[in-house]
């Protein structure tokens, strides 16, 4: 049985390539994110923003979480910031799939993963979510 962060982060994935073949909804997940998400049953919290962004060939963009509220960070954060592991992208954080690819660090793919990670791009062709 599926967890339901496994279930999001499945949510999520099959949007994202419902995008690449429908324009129409491609366009409407960027001009409101929050509306398209909550159609496909993705939940979102209360007063949370949401800005969609479109890496292309020659721009990539790397997200920067936010800093955490309080007290210091957990040792399983720190173990996966000191790891270099994908932060924001959506996808990789709930992974569990890549088996042998240590995770976003330019592993080239496990070759194992159906379908390939939609959101660490070319540095982890490998993950699984």
């Amino acid at each position: 049985m599926a967890s339901q962060g496994e279930d999001m982060s499945m949510r999520w994935e099959l949007l994202v390539a419902d995008t690449w073949t429908d324009p129409e909804l491609r366009k409407r997940l960027i001009q409101d994110p929050a509306a398209v998400l909550k159609e496909r049953g993705i939940p979102t919290p209360a007063g949370v923003k949401f800005k969609v962004i479109e890496d292309t060939a020659d721009v990539e963009h790397l997200v920067l979480p936010a800093k955490p509220a309080a007290g210091e960070l957990s040792e399983e954060q720190l173990e996966t910031v000191a790891g270099g592991h994908c932060h924001g992208c959506g996808g990789c954080s709930g992974c569990r799939g890549c088996g042998g690819c240590g995770g976003c660090r330019g592993c080239g793919g496990c070759g194992g993963c159906r379908p390939p990670c939609s959101g660490c791009r070319p540095s982890c062709r490998g993950c699984a979510m």
